[in-house]
């Protein structure tokens, strides 16, 4: 269901390992796990996705979660 985006050319966003975002053509569709899942793993700021485990991605990510919710 998720693939990675394909680019015909080296661009700075390919470090990161974007996701490839289907179009839709009803905003049901939107909510779909294929439409949702890589436009929110794509939002997620370089630091918490270049994680090596998957330990420190979750840590990174509860703590990216928590200052979004609560801001300092």
């Amino acid at each position: 269901m998720l693939t990675p985006a394909r680019h015909s050319r080296q661009l700075r966003s390919t470090s990161n390992n974007p996701l490839y975002i289907p179009r839709v053509k009803k905003k049901a569709g939107t909510r779909a796990f294929s439409v949702t899942a890589p436009s929110v793993w794509n939002s997620l700021p370089a630091s918490v996705m270049s994680e090596g485990s998957i330990v420190s991605f979750h840590r990174r990510l509860k703590i990216y979660l928590f200052n979004a919710a609560y801001p300092p």
